[in-house]
Order: structure tokens, then C-alpha cells, then sequence
């Protein structure tokens, strides 16, 4: 169905995943259906760019975060790959949704 609606109507895709994207398309039997994808990587995002990105991205759910907080999660995360910094944003979203701050400890956990 995929392929034939990009190939049908003027719509546009995005579709994401790691290295093993390709292994888990033949799985499922349509990795000869993507071929003409273009590929793309995504770069790390520098220090000051992951920064910005987690504080608009709480601050966006209404979340508070300070700049200590925001230090902390850099320094978990080490290189900012941004897929895995939106995965950690997500589940601290999800367990501070009830009480719309941050704190160390809900960083930690």
C-alpha cells in the first residue's frame, strides 16, 4: 500500500530508523519497494543546538526546566544523537506530566 500511494498520488514520506532499517524492511518483505529512496543522515546536533532543542521541547508541554537540569541530561546522554535525545525527552515528558517541572531525580531515574 505504501508504495502505491507514493507512487500515485503527489505525497511525500519520511521514513526513519537506524542502520538496521534495511533488515527489518526485507523481514517484512518490502525492502525492494524503497529502492529509489534517497537516503539521508542526520547529524549530531552540536552542544548549544541539543540545549535549545531540550528546552523548547519541555518548555513546549509547559514542563520547567533549568539550566542545571538541562546539563545534566547532556552529560547522560554524552554525544547528542537526536533520536535517542527525543526518546529520553519522551519518557521524562511522560513521567513529569503530572507535577510540570524537572527535577535531578526524575532525570536520574
Amino acid at each position: 500500500w505504501f508504495d502505491d500511494i507514493r507512487k500515485t498520488y503527489d505525497v511525500r514520506f519520511i521514513v526513519s530508523g537506524s542502520e538496521h532499517l534495511p533488515t527489518f524492511l526485507k523481514v517484512f518483505g518490502i525492502d525492494g519497494k524503497l529502492d529509489d529512496l534517497k537516503k539521508e543522515t542526520l547529524d549530531l546536533f552540536d552542544k548549544e543546538i541539543a540545549r535549545e532543542y531540550i528546552f523548547l521541547i519541555l518548555s513546549g508541554r509547559k514542563i520547567v526546566v533549568r539550566n542545571e537540569e538541562i546539563d545534566l541530561i547532556m552529560n547522560l546522554m554524552g554525544n547528542p544523537i537526536p533520536y535517542f535525545l527525543q526518546l529520553f525527552l519522551d519518557v521524562l515528558i511522560v513521567d513529569c506530566n503530572t507535577h510540570q517541572s524537572i527535577a535531578r531525580e526524575d532525570i536520574e531515574n
